[in-house]
């Protein structure tokens, strides 16, 4: 059952309907054939070519001279959504859905980026204001449907599925989804159930071309289950479908890979893979440990103990899937550190592939983003011969850990940077436990953490010992100070407005986890008390609007400068008295340790590895509650600071500093990164 639905026919006149324009002539109110091809192929170029934003213009053109074509509106989107990135499309996305309440696309785009950016509650609340009376008849049963998945009420959704089934037995549409959406999450019986209590028997309200579909969806089915049964797994597997292939990929993959040989002499060639280069921490800490092995081998230093004479190569998925997803792209080319995209390599040729024979027929079987990255990893790879690959983040250990193991690679690094996924439910799979459970079962398979706090939930969670997961500190140096672009004049312009008193700041990306709204809050109780406080809040994200309007709600807009996403962070630190966040969950905040460098004490919740950054009460404060932060401890937090005497503040500056450099150098991270390669 399609999501989104065709436009009215053809008039009997055969013209499309139109209306009359201002000038009394008129206008096709729907596009001809011809116009729906040339769009169709105009979208089908910006994607291939990337040009998303020409893209955008385009097709906003066209959508504004059928403003009732869904369609047109529905492919300028999905442009705008790769140019901008799905947080900032979510308004223009939550637009289409209102204005063509009949897109399923649009709607579930809308529940599952808000599910990400604000939690399940958020998401909830959204289809229960869409669907206040329930599941709806068809043709939008499959909207509500597939937005009551997005946020995990698989039992919701089956029992008002079969209930319609109950009720009128020959609803092959709603079979069908119900199939539909039982395969997807893996359970073949019961897909196969469901179809099979269908009517194949074509009627006026069955078509063939129905019943030729289902028999379709059945035949898959069917075939799949054998495909199973051929690998020795049975029911119980095909119940857990993406969960029991991946399990029995890993398994056969790791007893054909054996024993690695014991590592001597200097480390080889090293991999590095992540899902992009984007203004992140784990990317920023990513690049500089790339950067700092690869200066360290081309001038045959020692690294710790050990010796690096491999290059050091970047694989990501895509860098121009996602805006700024080429963020740290310059500090790897200006290193001359080769950088590859595993998506670019074709899927035929992937599976094609020697590494991925003995798997190549259940490849479709395996969970996503496992199927379509399993066979260009291991592509890769096998090319390659690294004798070290590194995995950075969940994500990317359930995308590449099949595919290292696949192509024989001796040393795997997991390396992990926060909590792990049912801390973050939002983001949180099946596969994941069993995953990490099976890799690290085999010898040569390391998981790493940047925080001790990462290391013992991860351990706890997996059931294995804490001193199985090797701790490293994220290796910071103190930022440049000096302003790029047109951040001296923008700060000069502020200091005007607001001449040099006290100044609370924070850099962080706006988003939900970082609660910029809360510190907006705790920002205007400060005032309250200390009317000479000014504040600068260096970053961007979805919030960046609802920063803005709330500070004017709040009336400190002049007050507060937003300098929206900035690369001298160095340069803004300098103009802080104390940094604040108030995140929800971190891994280790890189800015943390960064204002530190820069002698500026800290206030921060204990989310993740937050408060292993400082020593609480002499480089800064760690307030009592990650949850709900108090705005009054906020507040009387920074105050306190900044009530200390001069003597007091040189003293925190002169110990801030120190915790910055001996917990947090870049070379004990390469040393530590360099006994995992090895040890």
């Amino acid at each position: 059952m399609p999501l989104i639905h065709e436009e009215p026919a053809d008039t009997l006149s055969g013209h499309r309907a139109s209306s009359p324009d201002g000038n009394g002539s008129t206008q096709p109110m729907h596009p001809d054939r011809g116009t729906r091809e040339m769009a169709e192929a105009m979208f089908a170029r910006h994607v291939r070519l990337r040009t998303f934003a020409d893209g955008v213009r385009e097709m906003d053109s066209l959508a504004a001279r059928f403003p009732a074509h869904e369609r047109f509106h529905l492919l300028a989107m999905r442009l705008r959504d790769r140019s901008e990135g799905r947080p900032a499309a979510l308004a223009g996305w939550t637009r289409l859905a209102e204005q063509f309440p009949h897109c399923g696309e649009a709607f579930v785009i809308v529940v599952r980026t808000v599910l990400r950016m604000t939690g399940r509650d958020a998401a909830r609340a959204i289809i229960e204001a869409r669907f206040p009376d329930g599941a709806p008849a068809m043709p939008d049963l499959g909207m509500w449907a597939r937005a009551w998945e997005e946020v995990g009420e698989h039992a919701r959704v089956d029992a008002a599925l079969s209930a319609l089934l109950e009720n009128d037995s020959t609803s092959v549409g709603v079979g069908s989804l119900h199939a539909g959406l039982l395969r997807r999450r893996g359970d073949l019986p019961a897909a196969q159930a469901v179809l099979e209590r269908l009517p194949h028997v074509s009627t006026d309200e069955t078509p063939a071309a129905q019943d030729d579909a289902v028999a379709n969806q059945l035949a898959v089915l069917r075939r799949d289950r054998k495909l199973l049964a051929r690998r020795g797994l049975g029911d119980t597997a095909a119940r857990n479908m993406h969960q029991a292939v991946l399990h029995d990929c890993l398994v056969s993959a790791i007893a054909r890979r054996g024993t690695p040989p014991a590592m001597r002499g200097p480390v080889g060639r090293v991999i590095m893979f992540n899902g992009s280069l984007g203004a992140g921490g784990a990317e920023r800490q990513l690049v500089n440990t790339a950067v700092g092995l690869t200066r360290a081998a081309r001038a045959g230093e020692g690294i710790g103990h050990y010796h690096l004479d491999g290059p050091v190569e970047v694989a990501c998925r895509a860098l121009d899937d996602r805006p700024h997803g080429d963020f740290f792209l310059s500090d790897l080319t200006s290193a001359h550190i080769p950088v590859d995209c595993y998506g670019q390599i074709p899927a035929d040729v992937a599976r094609s592939d020697a590494a991925v024979a003995g798997i190549r027929d259940v490849l479709h079987l395996l969970p996503a983003p496992v199927d379509g990255a399993t066979a260009r990893v291991a592509t890769l790879l096998r090319q390659r011969r690294p004798q070290v690959v590194h995995l950075w983040q969940d994500g990317m250990v359930l995308a590449a850990g099949l595919g290292a193991v696949l192509a024989g690679v001796p040393r795997i690094i997991l390396s992990v940077r926060s909590a792990p996924p049912p801390d973050r439910p939002e983001r949180d799979r099946p596969e994941y436990q069993m995953l990490y459970q099976t890799l690290l079962s085999a010898p040569g398979i390391v998981l790493t953490a940047n925080s001790r706090f990462a290391a013992r939930r991860y351990a706890t969670w997996l059931g294995i010992d804490e001193a199985r997961v090797r701790v490293i500190y994220n290796g910071v140096r103190p930022l440049a100070d000096t302003p790029r672009g047109d951040s001296a004049v923008f700060m000069a312009d502020f200091d005007v407005q607001v001449p040099a008193t006290r100044t609370i700041g924070t850099v962080m990306r706006l988003d939900d986890n970082k609660r910029p709204l809360l510190w907006l809050d705790c920002a205007a109780r400060m005032l309250a008390q200390r009317p000479d406080l000014r504040f600068i809040m260096v970053g961007d994200g979805p919030l960046a609007k609802q920063c803005h309007a709330h500070a004017r709600r709040l009336g400190i807009a002049d007050r507060v400068l937003f300098t929206g996403r900035r690369p001298d962070v160095g340069f803004w630190l300098r103009h802080f008295d104390v940094f604040v966040l108030l995140s929800r969950w971190e891994g280790l905040p890189n800015v943390l340790i960064e204002a530190q460098a820069a002698g500026i004490p800290v206030v921060t919740t204990p989310a993740g590895g937050a408060a292993e950054t400082l020593i609480d009460g002499v480089t800064g404060i760690v307030l009592p509650d990650a949850i709900s932060p108090d705005i009054h401890a906020v507040s009387a937090a920074v105050l306190s600071l900044l009530s200390e005497s001069v003597t007091s503040v040189a003293t925190i500056a002169r110990d801030a500093r120190r915790v910055a450099t001996e917990r947090f150098s870049l070379l004990t991270m390469l040393g530590k990164t360099m006994e995992a390669y090895v040890e």
